[in-house]
């Protein structure tokens, strides 16, 4: 008979992705949750098919919208090449045949896109994944991560808050009024912060007594919740769909109870900040609000 020798390993040869070298990403835009324009420099180490892709791979925060593909160049033979999305990932599809002429960009690649909506800021600074592909995503060549660029929060286009009784030892409620701008997720959130002598949670943890979204063509009942409150900060959870962004000029309404005034005297205002649905990336925010 046949003798066949195995291998210790049942998986084969196993090789690695090369790198994408001297990346450049350059941001016009840096408003949280606005529009921006970004352009890729980049040189491969691998040959790609002429119909393999580029593909930017964005994490939570970011948000596409009509991608375009403003520019390109350094595509040499492989055709012009088109733009889709999907989630958070652009794939950049090049406009060659698999058995044509491949794409060696070592001596680099530049494209611009439009379309990209910034993530929120305050999260710490986020990386995004680029690679290079087969016409399958799955197959990698080369692959690289980027770095986001620092985000600015925007202001709200309106914000209020009105308290219901202005005694001091009384009880009273809290309504914050805020106006949208922005691509602002339908679950965001709603960050309270309370001065010095107006007490939330007396007496016992407060809680939102009615809530009311407002878009351009109709209002309806947010769901709103609080979900957590840590010292002088009360957050407000809004019940939504997170795929979907309020328009602009959208309003908000939260009112508060078991909130106390503690002492007599002027005080200072409250500070309002809407996040996305992780807690920590800032997208509006005002200080000292104390009235319209």
């Amino acid at each position: 008979g046949y003798k066949i020798g195995l291998a210790a390993s049942i998986f084969g040869v196993l090789i690695v992705p090369g790198l994408l070298r001297d990346v450049q990403v350059g941001v016009v835009g840096d408003s949280a949750r606005q529009p921006a324009v970004y352009s890729f420099v980049l040189s491969t180490t691998g040959a790609i098919p002429g119909d393999g892709k580029f593909v930017v791979s964005f994490p939570f925060g970011y948000f596409l919208d009509n991608v375009q593909l403003l520019s390109f160049n350094g595509f040499g033979n492989t055709g012009t090449p088109t733009v889709s999305f999907s989630g958070l990932d652009i794939f950049i599809q090049l406009g060659g045949t698999f058995l044509g002429p491949q794409l060696d960009a070592t001596e680099g690649i530049t494209f611009t896109l439009s379309g990209i909506i910034n993530p929120g800021a305050g999260a710490g600074q986020s990386t995004y994944q680029i690679r290079s592909t087969f016409n399958d995503p799955t197959r990698i060549v080369d692959q690289a991560t980027v770095s986001s660029i620092d985000i600015t929060t925007g202001m709200f286009l309106q914000r209020s808050v009105a308290l219901s009784g202005l005694i001091a030892g009384k009880s009273t409620n809290v309504t914050v009024f805020v106006s949208t701008v922005g691509y602002i997720p339908r679950d965001a959130i709603v960050r309270i912060t309370f001065p010095l002598g107006v007490a939330n949670s007396l007496p016992i943890p407060t809680t939102v007594v009615s809530s009311t979204c407002c878009l351009p063509t109709e209002c309806y009942d947010c769901n709103a919740s609080v979900i957590a409150i840590s010292g002088s900060d009360v957050t407000v959870q809004i019940q939504g769909d997170g795929a979907l962004n309020f328009p602009d000029d959208s309003n908000i309404t939260v009112t508060l109870t078991s909130i106390r005034n503690l002492w007599a005297g002027a005080k200072d205002g409250f500070d309002i900040s809407l996040l996305l649905s992780d807690g920590v990336s800032n997208v509006l925010q005002a200080k000292d609000v104390d009235g319209p």
